[in-house]
């Protein structure tokens, strides 16, 4: 019967340090003890061995020059280095509380058979947010103000744009029939005057006073709407001038993705692809997003900014509160998508984001 053997060996006594990189990036040099590196060794081989067929022997059970032949010495240290870089790694990141965001990138400094290993490793990290006093954010919010001006600008200009679609309409049914019109028929049809009593029949209201007041309730919720919008813009504002981070460059390189593909989606409907319309604005992606960078890098500031603030005034999202927005939506397909738990993680995240710009504004207007 086989036994299985095992090599037991402490990766913890090897030796850490961390240097503190610009962006929010480290280097975690580590030492890994010979005595290490052999057990590993002693493991990965007898586990490579069982692998190997060699004629006259069972598996593992040939001599230990041909199976280390049959594998080459190259890659059973290969995977060696690759257990150890690992695992060196996340003992690293435990020992001095380290939290990455990105792949770690291993580089191998010194190495000799018998020797101890010397690895540096670059890696980086989640970026720790210091926001001012946010508490003493004034903002005054600006009273939205529909005038009667405003009320019959949009009056005269909707009855325009009716009249020329009207008569494009009209224009449009002349093609069939021009040819059975006599000129002076055809120029009659263009002449038709659109009354605006017509127009007020056409969008369902009795009379102007009527439609006066329609175009006025209408304004006053979208002067409502860009007065809040400024509010909370004016305040966000605020928040990343006094927010201090050092953002890594693969946080916003994401975020610069996350734009382009907006962009390509806006063009969906448009049905214009990226590619021609960078080629119609004489732009490429790189000098697009060269430009983009600072919307990018603002963005992602706030975001940690907010996050901040979340966790300073220990705003928190119940699981109802979660479910309450699962199930206020009827269609059932979409509701058992919003049940998945990644949609869920999606939820929580904007309900914080919500309940934390609401305590923003709150404290800006003085309440």
């Amino acid at each position: 019967m086989l036994l299985e053997q095992t090599f037991c060996y402490n990766i913890s006594i090897m030796q850490t340090t961390v240097n503190i990189l610009p962006k929010s990036q480290v280097e975690i040099k580590v030492v890994i003890p010979s005595q290490s590196i052999a057990l590993k060794y002693e493991a990965v081989y007898q586990k490579l061995a069982l692998s190997v067929n060699i004629p006259g022997f069972r598996p593992g059970k040939a001599p230990r020059n041909l199976i280390e032949a049959n594998l080459g010495e190259e890659k059973i240290y290969q995977q060696v280095f690759d257990d150890l870089l690992f695992e060196s790694y996340r003992e690293a990141i435990k020992e001095h509380d380290l939290h990455p965001i990105t792949y770690p990138q291993f580089k191998i400094e010194k190495f000799a058979k018998g020797k101890d290993l010397e690895v540096a490793t670059t890696v980086s990290l989640r970026p720790k947010a210091k926001v001012g006093d946010y508490q003493k954010i004034k903002v005054k919010k600006k009273e939205p103000l529909v005038t009667a001006a405003d009320v019959k600008k949009v009056r005269d200009d909707t009855f325009e744009n009716w009249k020329k679609t009207k008569t494009g309409q009209q224009k449009t049914s002349q093609i069939e029939v021009a040819k059975t019109l006599s000129e002076a028929e055809n120029k009659a049809l263009q002449d038709k005057k659109l009354t605006f009593d017509e127009f007020m029949r056409e969008v369902g209201v009795k009379d102007e006073e009527g439609l006066l007041q329609q175009i006025k309730i209408e304004l006053e919720k979208q002067a409502q709407t860009k007065s809040e919008l400024d509010f909370e813009n004016a305040i966000l504002d605020e928040l990343v001038k006094m927010t201090a981070i050092d953002l890594p460059d693969v946080l916003i390189e994401h975020e610069l993705v996350s734009m382009m593909k907006g962009l390509e989606t806006q063009l969906v409907p448009l049905k214009i692809k990226l590619q021609d319309y960078l080629k119609e604005k004489n732009e490429t992606e790189e000098k697009l997003k060269e430009k983009w960078k600072p919307v990018a890098e603002k963005r992602v500031k706030l975001e940690f900014a907010l996050a901040e603030v979340t966790a300073l005034e220990k705003i928190e999202v119940t699981e109802p509160e979660i479910e309450a927005v699962v199930h206020s939506v009827a269609d059932q397909k979409i509701r058992a998508e919003l049940e998945k738990p990644e949609q869920k993680v999606y939820i929580k995240y904007s309900l914080q984001r919500e309940k934390t710009l609401e305590k923003l504004k709150k404290l800006a207007s003085g309440n």
